[in-house]
């Protein structure tokens, strides 16, 4: 399949270059590059024209400087995947761009409405995934994979200053893989475009950005005849029978996202004294307003055509049949948020003691279905939050919110509070103590209530609220990173071995512990990441121990000029009853007769760097030379031994 870009996604790079003249933002610093520019800012001080920073999230992160630099590192270039990816590890169905469920046990409740909990999300594009750059100069950069069987991914990022403090940008992403097996294809497109503007005083600003994702999985439900695989009978997996050959699901999610800000008063008047060698600051402050507004549409399509061997697949879990399957689901989601804050002009948070806030946000969600489904929901949702930096090594945070009134979420609430602790000073510290805890009631996802398709269906009106705490730390000194949680969940949903949904009557823990270390010795290096999680009650599958290594060696060549990484890299899980999944619900359900795991999972790579060019060649999975046999979902094979590579290009003018 041909990688198709559309138009206004190759006129918007080839003409930004000319369009525009760039004008650098007032005041920014940056650390060096290795042969960067140098020039003068507004101030005469010398800055890193090449220096590219990113906030996300909302425009309180400018305000905070939360700024990020962008990845230049070669380390870990060749994970393509996010299901495995900066210790991340999903159980995926064998093929990239699909669905697929964290092996790491987590739990955020959504903040109001919530339909139904996204096992795809990490290949789409959310607020808080959208980056607003900060730069002198336009930058470009462009991303190009490829795998077996025409399996390609391509990204293009690009932003710019199109005018004195207004920054556009752009980034498209295409993911093509149309798997070993039958029926496996994915089609994920994914685009944002932003503007970022202040004024000349910073006392307006605003954020503002279109999203879109479209993801299209074909769905083959898995393989049915298990010994052509296991046994290596049939070479050729596109022979091997499947359960679904004509199911797909379509999910489209985006829209418009605005967030800007004011600033009460006008700036305040430095007076220096030049006797006392002091700066006094002359005028009130009344602190900043912050409104956002969101517009977003999401929908769900599950089409099949129920021809053999598809029509007996769905029997097994439910009674409803139907020879011709299309379940849709559309919402349509309008935000409404203002709040109040003590930020003010240029504000760094090691100058601010004290920072709080406190506003309200207005949710009103329209949802329809294929069926008889069609429903409206209003709800007011106060919320505030402060935070503490005291004795230059410690910062306290604690956030909430309260629905106050709503048609379907009412009293919920979550109350959240962390405490960040350095061991000694910032400037000359012992580690980073981290610790996190919270508290959360939440109206069960709609989904689990009402659910009525062709093939699959349930009402459930009795539910209750789930209820949950968590407890998190962490301790970070140089390369160790060593942690614990702990999860305590009561009345908790999910779907049973029949793929309908069951509250849980006994309250469940969750114990989980981490450690990772990178050990560097020479040119060599070893990352090592270890998880240990145990839980009080099958209800939730998880393996209780989860490991990984990559070891490399980094070499420089041609004085400087290039850098290699040669290195491999080893994945492990125990064994346990994984989740299987139910492509007609695109969610996960439990089961208890069939144990994966115990396997390891193995692959070489090279990583590369070339001046600003870098690349990578992964030979994947290649103990599946000797054992053929692995899944990370019930009935799902992982691909075998395979060569993939990647590069990436960035531009700076």
């Amino acid at each position: 399949m041909r990688i198709i870009i559309p138009s206004f996604v190759i006129t918007f790079l080839l003409l930004s270059h000319s369009l525009f003249a760039q004008t650098p933002l007032k005041g920014m610093k940056a650390p060096d590059l290795a042969k960067s520019k140098k020039v003068s800012d507004t101030t005469g001080k010398s800055i890193d024209s090449t220096a590219v920073y990113y906030f996300i999230a909302s425009i309180d992160s400018m305000a905070l400087q939360k700024f990020h630099h962008i990845d230049t590192s070669l380390t870990n270039f060749y994970q393509y995947d996010v299901n495995f990816r900066n210790h991340k590890y999903y159980a995926g169905k064998g093929n990239m761009g699909q669905h697929s469920l964290p092996l790491k046990f987590d739990y955020t409740p959504s903040e109001g409405f919530n339909y139904a909990p996204s096992f795809i999300e990490h290949y789409m594009y959310k607020l808080s995934d959208i980056k607003y750059y900060k730069l002198y100069k336009p930058f470009t950069e462009i991303y190009y994979f490829q795998g077996p069987e025409k399996e390609k991914n391509l990204e293009v990022t690009h932003s710019q200053n199109l005018m004195p403090r207004l920054n556009a940008g752009i980034h498209f992403r295409y993911i093509v893989a149309p798997g070993l097996y039958q029926n496996q294809e994915s089609d994920n497109k994914n685009l944002y475009i932003t503007l970022r503007y202040h004024t000349e005083n910073s006392r307006y600003g605003f954020i503002l950005n279109y999203l879109h994702n479209k993801m299209i999985t074909q769905e083959n439900g898995g393989i049915s005849d298990k010994e052509a695989f296991e046994e290596n009978i049939e070479s050729d997996r596109l022979l091997i029978n499947v359960n679904l050959v004509n199911a797909e699901n379509v999910e489209k999610k985006g829209g418009f996202y605005l967030n800007h800000y004011f600033n009460i008063a006008k700036p305040q008047k430095i007076i220096k004294d030049t006797i006392t060698n002091t700066v006094k600051r002359k005028g009130f402050r009344f602190g900043r307003l912050t409104h956002s507004v969101l517009y977003e549409t999401n929908t769900f399509s599950f089409s099949d055509n129920l021809n053999s061997p598809d029509s007996t697949y769905f029997k097994q879990f439910d009674t409803a049949d139907s020879t011709i399957t299309f379940d849709s689901i559309s919402i349509r989601k309008f935000e409404n948020q203002i709040i109040w804050s003590n930020l003010d002009y240029d504000e760094k948070p090691d100058e601010k003691a004290i920072y709080f806030y406190f506003g309200i946000k207005n949710q009103f969600v329209s949802i329809k279905d294929s069926s008889s489904l069609n429903r409206e929901y209003s709800q007011m949702i106060p919320k505030a939050g402060f935070s503490i930096y005291a004795f230059k090594s410690s910062r306290l945070t604690v956030n909430g919110y309260y629905v106050l009134s709503g048609d379907y979420n009412k009293d919920d609430f979550g109350l959240t509070a962390s405490l960040n602790q350095f061991i000694g000073t910032k400037e000359k510290n012992y580690g980073l103590l981290e610790l996190e805890g919270g508290f959360s009631q939440k109206s069960p996802d709609l989904f689990y209530t009402y659910y009525k398709g062709n093939n699959i269906r349930w009402e459930n009106n009795d539910f209750e609220k789930e209820n949950a705490l968590f407890l998190k730390g962490q301790y970070s000194y140089k390369s160790l990173k060593a942690g614990l949680a702990y999860y305590l969940l009561d009345q908790y949903i999910y779907l049973d071995g029949t793929a309908h949904p069951k509250q849980s009557n006994d309250a469940i823990s969750i114990l989980r512990a981490n450690l990772n270390y990178i050990l560097k010795h020479k040119d060599w290096t070893i990352d090592i990441d270890l998880t240990y999680q145990k839980t009080s009650d099958n209800t939730i599958n998880l393996p209780d121990f989860i490991g990984s290594a990559n070891l490399y060696l980094t070499k420089n060549l041609f004085q400087g000029a290039a850098i290699i990484q040669p290195g491999i890299d080893v994945f492990y899980n125990t064994s346990y009853y994984a989740d299987s999944y139910m492509p007609a619900l695109r969610s996960f359900y439990s089961q208890s007769t069939q144990k994966i795991g115990n396997k390891i999972y193995a692959g070489v790579f090279l990583n590369a760097r070339v001046k600003r060019t870098l690349f990578f060649v992964r030979y994947e999975h290649l103990n599946a030379l000797f054992s053929k046999a692995y899944y990370m979902t019930p009935n799902y094979p992982m691909q075998d031994a395979i060569f993939r590579f990647g590069l990436t290009w960035k531009f700076y003018d």
